[in-house]
C-alpha cells in the first residue's frame, strides 16, 4: 500500500525514465555542433510537452525533482530544452532547439538524451547531471539519427549520419557513466534521505 510507505524513500522505477510524452509536431530549422557547455538561463516556455524524470521520491512531487523537460514555445511551436535542479522553482539550464518534432527520448540515472528533428536533420541533445547540476554535454546535427544502449553503467549513443564536408558522413560513439548520485547535489547523495 502506498500510504504505508515510510516518507521520502525512493522509487526507482527500475532505474528507467518516467516519461510522458504529450505533443511532437513537424518543420525544419538549422543546428549547429556543440559540446559540454552551459546555456545562459532564460525563461521556459509555458507548455511542457514531455518529462524525463529518472528518479521518484515518495511524497516529493515531480515539480521538485530534478529532470528535463521538452517544453513548446509560441504559436510556432518550437521546442526548448529545459532541465532541472532538485528542489528548483528556475531551470539551470534552458536550450531552443529550433525543432518541431520529437523523435526520441531516453534517460537513466544522470544522463538524459532527446533528439529532436526540424525536417531533413535531426539534433542529438544530451543533458549530463554532475553534483545535482544538469549541463549540455553534447549537441549533435545529423542527417542519420541515434542508436541507445544502455546497461547497468553506461549509457551509450551511436550517432550516424554526421555531415562530414566532402568526405563520406561519419559516425561517433559517445559513451556517459551512469551515476544516480550525481543526478543529486553531494548533501542528498544517500538514497533514502
Amino acid at each position: 500500500m502506498i500510504g504505508m510507505m515510510p516518507s521520502k524513500i525512493f522509487i526507482p522505477l527500475l532505474s528507467l525514465a518516467f516519461l510522458l510524452v504529450v505533443y511532437g509536431g513537424y518543420g525544419n530549422a538549422q543546428g549547429e555542433e556543440q559540446s559540454r557547455q552551459r546555456i545562459e538561463t532564460q525563461a521556459p516556455c509555458p507548455v511542457a510537452t514531455t518529462m524525463l524524470v529518472t528518479q521518484l521520491i515518495s511524497d516529493v512531487p515531480v515539480k521538485k525533482l530534478p529532470r528535463v523537460e521538452v517544453r513548446q514555445c509560441g504559436t510556432e511551436q518550437v521546442l526548448q530544452t529545459v532541465a532541472w535542479k532538485e528542489k528548483s522553482d528556475v531551470p539551470s539550464l534552458v536550450a531552443d532547439t529550433t525543432d518541431f518534432t520529437i523523435v526520441q527520448s531516453a534517460a537513466r540515472d544522470n544522463v538524459f538524451m532527446i533528439e529532436t528533428s526540424g525536417g531533413p536533420r535531426d539534433i542529438v541533445w544530451v543533458v549530463l547531471y554532475t553534483n545535482g547540476i544538469p549541463a549540455l554535454e553534447l549537441k549533435r546535427v545529423t542527417k542519420g539519427t541515434a542508436a541507445v544502449t544502455i546497461n547497468e553503467s553506461l549509457f551509450t549513443l551511436v550517432i550516424s549520419g554526421i555531415y562530414a564536408g566532402d568526405a563520406p558522413p561519419r559516425t561517433e560513439t559517445h559513451s556517459y557513466k551512469l551515476s544516480l548520485d550525481d543526478l543529486f547535489s553531494p548533501g542528498r547523495r544517500k538514497r533514502g534521505l
